[in-house]
């Protein structure tokens, strides 16, 4: 999976038990509308091998006998602040705000949005906006998210087009 992410230009940011966190966008801010953009294609660009990879290891894993692996993935586009986060004796590189904690939330929404999410792969209506061109997808949820005024609404990813 790592791998799915960074040939399509995402940072790993953290391993956090079974998950990893990836970003697309860093390490220089990206301002610019194509630029954002270009992230938000990257980032589905890799969920979708990531799903492929996935299906792949699930049928070797069959084939021997093995229970079959499933994941999610939640991808929400926003400002994030980015750099070394601790303090003298123990520090590291990561990325804080609301923009990751929405898409940690996408992320576990994977769980109860299985019907009509074929790649597990849920974005915002945010992020979409910046792929719909390339990208099919349909709406599943609009939530009220704690801290934010306006409801999110929550799309999950169809294919490409």
């Amino acid at each position: 999976m790592s791998d799915c992410i960074m040939n399509h230009g995402g940072v790993i940011d953290k391993y956090i038990g079974d998950a990893i966190m990836a970003i697309f966008g860093i390490p220089f801010p990206h301002t610019k509308p194509e630029e954002i953009q270009q992230d938000a294609l990257n980032c589905m660009a890799a969920g979708l091998a990531m799903h492929a990879k996935l299906q792949q290891l699930n049928k070797e894993f069959a084939a021997e006998g093995k229970p079959k692996i499933e994941f999610g993935i939640g991808v929400h586009t926003g400002l994030i602040i980015a750099g070394s986060v601790g303090g003298g004796r123990r520090s590291n590189f990561s990325v804080l705000g609301d923009t990751v904690n929405i898409a940690a939330r996408l992320e576990a929404m994977n769980k109860d949005i299985k019907q009509g999410n074929p790649y597990r792969l849920l974005v915002t209506g945010e992020t979409f906006e910046y792929v719909r061109d390339r990208y099919n997808a349909k709406p599943v949820k609009s939530i009220q998210l704690r801290g934010r005024k306006q409801e999110t609404t929550i799309c999950a990813i169809l294919g490409e087009k």
